[in-house]
């Protein structure tokens, strides 16, 4: 497997030897004991949810230093974590399993992947077994996806608390509008998806009943196709961060189960989250960590939520619990 991998890609290997000198010229003899490596490449709802297992090693370990491990393209969402003294970076999964085999001799090392989990680019596997066995299709017998990871990662602790985002302290604080609904209304999974008319048919009603409030719609592909005044597309036109800061100071946040779903977690912002499918099972989940007595979150969980949600049950939530 590994001189395939290197047959196919030299830059595999030296990104391996790259990382693993920049590591060890930082320490001296022995001190690469005070390493601790956590690895979770992908992707960003993942990455904003593991957070707390971050500060729980801090806590427990807080003379050693945290490295993560995470593919180049979400290195953003934890360059401002400030439990994190070092980040690597790679550019396919397969890169991470490489590496792992060498790094585990040296540096304790935290793999938060799914067992079995392929690389989509070279088809190979990452062997990551846990204790109870668990892969992809054992997340419903956990509390939240958070519960999960602490299993895969055989980490010595589970933890239940909200994750905390970081910002970068230099973006800009002035808010876009001084009141706003965040909207995110498309996934990378059709099964997770509301459809497009719910969509549009909600903004319309939303916008008639609360004109003052201005429609922001973010993500990587529109869902809205509205004329309407008080609506405003960005998605593809901000930054990781500014779309944090975005989502931080919204009055509401509506979207279906998606990074930035988390990212409205942790900050705790109002929010309504429309949950469909999820990961090919038939039961439901709630992917959030420190949900216990929320009254800012409000889950619609639909296996289907194109023939089970209409747009009447989310005005419904925001009439009911006043979040407007």
């Amino acid at each position: 497997m590994f001189f395939f991998l290197i047959f196919r890609d030299h830059k595999i290997l030296f990104s391996i030897f790259n990382n693993f000198l920049n590591l060890m010229q930082k320490i001296n003899k022995n001190e690469h004991k005070d390493f601790i490596i956590v690895s979770l490449t992908e992707h960003i709802g993942d990455i904003i949810l593991v957070e707390p297992i971050i500060r729980e090693l801090k806590l427990k370990h807080p003379n050693k230093k945290i490295v993560w491990c995470i593919n180049a393209k979400y290195k953003s969402i934890i360059s401002f974590n400030l439990n994190i003294n070092e980040i690597i970076t790679v550019k396919v999964f397969a890169e991470w399993i490489l590496m792992n085999l060498v790094f585990r001799n040296f540096f304790m090392i935290y793999d938060l992947h799914i067992d079995q989990k392929p690389c989509t680019r070279y088809f190979i596997k990452g062997t990551n077994p846990n204790k109870f066995n668990y892969n992809s299709s054992d997340v419903i017998k956990c509390n939240n996806l958070l519960h999960f990871f602490c299993i895969s990662g055989s980490l010595d602790f589970i933890t239940n608390e909200r994750p905390v985002f970081y910002l970068d302290p230099n973006i800009s604080t002035n808010s876009i509008f001084e009141k706003y609904i965040v909207i995110h209304a498309k996934t990378n999974l059709t099964s997770k998806d509301w459809n497009s008319t719910s969509w549009n048919n909600l903004i319309k009603e939303i916008s008639a009943l609360y004109p003052d409030y201005q429609l922001i719609e973010i993500g990587q592909e529109p869902q809205i196709d509205s004329v309407l005044k008080n609506y405003s597309s960005y998605c593809y036109k901000l930054s990781f961060q500014e779309i944090g800061l975005l989502i931080k100071k919204c009055n509401l946040f509506i979207g279906l189960e998606s990074g930035f779903s988390h990212l409205a977690n942790s900050f705790d912002v109002k929010r309504i989250i429309l949950i469909g499918e999820f990961g090919n099972t038939k039961s439901f989940l709630n992917p959030y960590s420190g949900y216990h007595n929320d009254i800012n979150m409000s889950i619609i969980n639909r296996f289907d939520l194109s023939k089970e949600v209409n747009p009447s049950d989310v005005l419904n939530i925001i009439s009911s619990k006043h979040l407007l």
